[in-house]
């Protein structure tokens, strides 16, 4: 085991049949619960398609004995450092009964694998997650701003019917207004008037109560009404996002690292930014800000006791230092555009990341942070960490198996939703799953220059202000059966086309009301100088016809190939 005593210990040979035990743990239902556990793999590999390894899960029933599901953590494989710790959350619903701990080795599966020190611990989770505003820095001059609480329904969908939430907002005239809220699944929002409210701080309280009037819960946000909006070289104007005042819509690439060559590439496409995993020095800003480009910064690597620790944080404690280090070091960078703080971080780690995210945005108010998940079924749990927020869908020859298409869309409207009105940039595929998983290549494929095209596509019309696809590294790599310099070309070519539209992507003026769009496509309106445009996706890989009615201009018809898109004025 990990200090020398006992491990739950596998020795697979081929034909294994998978995993024999499980501890039965008297969890409570409407609870989350944080779950630990060591482990340790060696040569671990095979599995259904190949792609077989080994989990922790909690797994629970129904009480008629039917299956209820559970809480999977990330999947290991191959080899190990010795032992690495596992964490994740598991929130157990309203009818869960017969919960379980389980060391998963999935049917198949070979290798030696050594599972230790497993802990389960209740999480003192409220019922309300967080309290925000679409004004960025909850700061704002005048006009009307929506207001949003993330609410913890342990039912799930529908439960929030037996709840009704409100806004107290002291205004200036020195009485209370009391804003009802309106639920949307996990959200609770209102719209206030800023004019309403004193110059200066303002703490507005969210209260949650059961339909007799019982108080469940209430959370305050902190909120600025200034005289003048403050001078911040980046901000965010609702979901729009502004560089030096003036519109920016992130077109990006996730890199290895910033130099010379690197750059030299992204040039070659019409990418305004880039998103480095590899900290940059104040030399690499330099050489991005020659280039024209913007750099999201890494900070992810920054939570002590994660694999992506830096080797010089040694505590929870020396985080901090570092991160002001840092910050302080390059918040006055021209190139700086962005923090990125999370990088798909279990909600186990929520609390951490809305103080990091607390911490950054208090040293440096003039750029926002950035974060990226997966797991979307989370997402109201990560509202508060973040001012901006992104997916990754990558649904294109998995070697699981391709998942539809149309995911990208669905994924995206989740993470519109936990945006709260803020800035949403997505990061669709351009990689071939293969890159990352050698042997199971020759079940993958790189996506197509139509499949790319209609994935970035779908982010958009589906919500996204940004993109940041995800990775040259990746295409890089299999340079061998699918030649860089064309598939890296195809990907130029299409920020080429985004760029094309920007002037519309940005637009601020009132988009016209689209109605009636059917499931198979996705749809997004703007006005740009008093024309209307239109931007319709097809989310099958069938033929459609679609029509949906335009405010002001009545039935609109697309005809679209399989997974078209076209951007129409009107």
């Amino acid at each position: 085991g990990r200090n020398g005593t006992r491990a739950l210990f596998y020795d697979l040979a081929p034909g294994s049949s998978g995993d024999a035990v499980f501890q039965s743990v008297p969890l409570k239902p409407g609870v989350r619960y944080v779950v630990e556990g060591w482990v340790r793999t060696e040569d671990v590999a095979g599995g259904k398609n190949g792609m077989g390894g080994i989990k922790i899960a909690v797994q629970w029933r129904k009480a008629d004995g039917s299956a209820g599901g559970g809480k999977f953590s990330e999947k290991k494989r191959g080899t190990s450092k010795g032992f690495e710790k596992v964490t994740f959350a598991a929130m157990i619903p309203a009818d869960a009964v017969d919960c379980r701990l389980v060391p998963v080795v999935q049917p198949g599966v070979t290798g030696r694998v050594w599972f230790d020190d497993f802990s389960i611990r209740p999480v003192d989770r409220k019922p309300i997650c967080a309290v925000v505003s679409d004004a960025y820095r909850n700061v704002a001059v005048s006009g009307r701003v929506r207001l949003t609480a993330s609410v913890l329904l342990p039912s799930g969908r529908g439960s929030e019917k037996s709840v009704r939430g409100v806004f107290c907002v002291p205004c200036a005239d020195g009485k209370a207004e009391w804003l009802t809220a309106t639920f949307d699944g996990a959200y609770a929002s209102a719209d206030l008037d800023v004019s309403r409210l004193a110059v200066g701080r303002t703490k507005i309280v969210f209260r949650l109560e059961n339909l007799k009037g019982e108080r469940l819960d209430e959370k305050a946000l902190s909120f600025e009404r200034v005289t003048a909006q403050p001078d911040w070289p980046v901000r965010l104007e609702k979901s729009r996002l502004l560089v030096d005042g003036r519109p920016f819509f992130p077109i990006g690439v996730y890199i290895p690292k910033i130099d010379a060559a690197t750059l030299a590439e992204v040039k070659k496409g019409a990418f305004n930014c880039v998103l480095a995993y590899k900290s940059a020095t104040r030399e690499e800003l330099d050489l991005a800000a020659a280039a024209g480009l913007k750099v999201i910064y890494s900070i992810k690597g920054t939570y002590f006791g994660t694999k992506a620790c830096k080797g010089v944080i040694r505590s929870e404690e020396e985080e901090y230092a570092w991160l002001r280090t840092c910050v302080q070091e390059h918040r006055n960078h021209p190139a700086l555009l962005a923090w990125y703080v999370n990088d798909e971080l279990d909600v186990a780690y929520r609390d951490r990341l809305a103080r990091h995210r607390d911490f950054v945005a208090e040293l440096d108010p003039g750029h926002p942070t950035y974060s990226v998940m997966y797991q979307m079924d989370d997402f109201p749990e990560y509202v508060g960490t973040y001012d901006v927020v992104g997916s990754d869908p990558y649904p294109i020859s998995t070697p699981e198996g391709s998942s539809p298409i149309s995911k990208v869309t669905d994924d995206t409207r989740v993470t519109v939703a936990a945006a709260c009105g803020g800035g949403v940039w997505q990061v669709p595929q351009i990689f071939d799953w293969g890159a990352y998983r050698k042997a199971d290549a020759a079940r993958t494929r790189a996506p197509t220059a139509e499949e790319m095209r209609n994935m970035f596509w779908q982010c958009v019309a589906a919500g996204a202000n940004g993109l940041i696809p995800y990775c040259l590294d990746g295409v890089r790599r299999m340079d061998a059966r699918d030649p860089y310099d064309v598939q890296w070309k195809k990907i130029c070519d299409l920020t080429r086309e985004i760029a094309a539209a920007v002037p519309v992507l940005t637009s601020a003026e009132p988009a016209p009301a689209v109605t009636g769009v059917p499931a198979n496509v996705g749809v997004r309106a703007w006005r740009k100088d008093g024309r209307d445009h239109v931007l319709c996706v097809n989310l099958t890989r069938e033929p459609v016809v679609a029509a949906v009615e335009v405010a002001g201009h009545g039935k609109v018809r697309f005809s679209l190939g399989p997974i078209g898109v076209e951007l129409r004025e009107l």
